[in-house]
């Protein structure tokens, strides 16, 4: 995939990661596929917290680490969230479904999707990729959209 860079911000300060959620959601139809990158602890996690909670928000968010899969409801949508921190290989998505729910028109969020070939995912969905960099004084958040 091209991607295009939309925006780049410190969000070191978590007001900073909230205003950007706050304007990433405004974009958000709700079928979108947002592939979330970044290293252990960079804030994957509480970036999704912060915008499940702008989409939803009356919705806890909880790290999929151990479950691997969330779902959160509100409305008439629903927001898949998939962390693949601990996905051992592919046959693992398989097995949980995971293929089927990219068929889904609900907005998807996947952690650490740097562990999935972009080959494997389907063409007809729009896609962001987000990006947390961490650097010794500050915290990178880039979003990009797919060209």
């Amino acid at each position: 995939m091209i991607w295009n860079l939309q925006s780049s911000i410190d969000i070191s300060d978590l007001s900073r990661l909230k205003s950007s959620c706050e304007d990433f959601s405004k974009q958000l139809k709700l079928d979108e596929i947002i592939l979330l990158n970044g290293p252990l602890a960079a804030g994957k996690t509480e970036f999704v917290r912060q915008l499940v909670e702008i989409l939803c928000q009356s919705v806890v968010v909880k790290s999929p680490s151990y479950a691997l899969h969330h779902e959160y409801f509100f409305n008439s949508k629903k927001i898949d969230h998939w962390d693949l921190y601990r996905l051992q290989n592919e046959e693992e998505l398989e097995s949980v479904g995971f293929w089927d729910q990219l068929q889904n028109k609900n907005l998807i969020i996947i952690e650490w999707a740097e562990r999935l070939k972009t080959e494997w995912l389907p063409n007809q969905r729009k896609y962001f990729k987000v990006d947390i960099e961490l650097s010794q004084s500050q915290r990178i958040l880039s979003i990009y959209q797919a060209a």
